[in-house]
């Protein structure tokens, strides 16, 4: 006859103990990352928009990262004194609000250093939790609420942080030309822009031949040929060039899909598009300038 065996009660402490000390070392670290943000520690480390437009947010007049710092040392001080019902509370009380301040994120802008601090306070529910959701619906449905709240923030944090591939051009420049290989408009633009050195180039793709035409585009631009030339020469071609491999095409894939995220960014859907931040000559902080909220013209 078959025997059941069960976890003994030294392994169940053991496990106890163990998810403890992680709510423990998870409040520390949050509490240190909240003070230095709220000291402005981390003020260059935010690298979106969302951090300048939160940097002063406060209640009852104490900024909003000192009110994160002082919840931290309250989960880790009720972890460490081992009263975990009460620490259970706290932090579903803190997902719960930063499920508010996700949602407002994510139709305004993104703050990073809020969403690393959020996914300390996400860690600590899990841990405290553990084993626990099936028992309590309530808290894997705020648990499961949380992620999409924290999903549309993430992927406004890859789009506003997505730098293009600049095909010609200057790496560094205060505008650029957002372009197709298979749009008219563009070829004529194009050509117009021509003799500028000072403009930077940008491919999107507009159809489904756009990453063929592209690869034609790339190969005759590492031959010689200028940016003009090299497109209209793609403008019928219907097949790969040789000796085109696998490698060569995600890579053109991947570049393609960051320039189309980046052209995104804009709102618009017509092609060609110049950007310009500043005027030329002025080329230390273009980038930075063009990741944030660039100037729109068409062409």
């Amino acid at each position: 006859m078959g025997t059941t065996t069960f976890p003994s009660l030294h392994v169940r402490e053991r496990n106890a103990a163990g998810k403890r000390r992680v709510c423990i070392l998870c409040s520390l670290a949050g509490a240190a990352f909240c003070i230095a943000a709220a000291i402005g520690a981390l003020d260059s480390a935010c690298i979106t928009s969302g951090c300048e437009l939160y940097r002063g947010t406060s209640f009852l007049g104490l900024s909003l990262w000192w009110w994160g710092a002082a919840c931290f040392v309250t989960l880790g001080g009720l972890c460490f004194r081992k009263h975990l019902d009460l620490a259970r509370g706290l932090a579903a009380v803190a997902l719960g609000v930063d499920i508010l301040l996700l949602g407002w994120m994510a139709l305004s802008a993104t703050c990073v250093n809020c969403l690393l601090a959020g996914s300390l306070f996400a860690l600590v529910f899990l841990c405290l939790y553990s084993g626990k959701f099936l028992a309590r619906p309530a808290m894997l449905t705020l648990g499961v609420v949380w992620l999409c709240a924290l999903t549309p923030n993430l992927a406004a944090v890859a789009q506003e942080t997505a730098q293009p591939w600049i095909i010609a051009g200057p790496q560094v420049s205060p505008v650029r030309l957002y372009f197709s290989p298979s749009c008219p408009a563009c070829r004529k633009a194009l050509h117009d822009m021509a003799g500028n050195e000072g403009v930077a180039y940008v491919p999107v793709p507009k159809s489904g031949t756009d990453l063929i035409r592209m690869a034609h585009v790339t190969k005759r631009l590492a031959e010689g040929a200028s940016l003009a030339e090299a497109v209209d020469a793609s403008a019928e071609a219907t097949e790969l060039p040789e000796h085109y491999g696998f490698g060569d095409r995600m890579r053109l894939r991947w570049n393609l899909f960051l320039n189309r995220v980046t052209f995104r960014r804009f709102g618009s859907r017509n092609l060609p598009l110049m950007t310009t931040v500043g005027w030329y000559g002025e080329t230390s902080d273009a980038n930075a300038a063009h990741t944030a909220t660039p100037q729109k013209k068409g062409v």
